[in-house]
């Protein structure tokens, strides 16, 4: 797997005097974690949309047991 790095932070810890190598891992590191986190933002937005969609159906069929509901005890009042 390719790892990627950031140029702009290991140019400064470069600058900053640490060694090539440290630098290398920092960088490295912290675009690895950066990764990490956009899958995991990516994910929520999935998981959010599933709840919105959990969400209307939740309310359909409340709606749609109330109703039933309301017809049974008209129909037992009729009878």
């Amino acid at each position: 797997m390719t790892t990627l790095m950031m140029g702009s932070l290991y140019d400064a810890l470069r600058q900053a005097g640490a060694d090539e190598e440290k630098a290398r891992e920092a960088a490295t590191d912290v675009a690895d974690h950066g990764n990490r986190l956009h899958a995991i933002e990516r994910r929520l937005v999935e998981i959010t949309g599933r709840l919105k969609f959990h969400r209307l159906l939740f309310g359909f069929l409340i709606g749609l047991g109330v109703t039933t509901l309301g017809l049974v005890v008209r129909l037992s009042i009729v009878v």
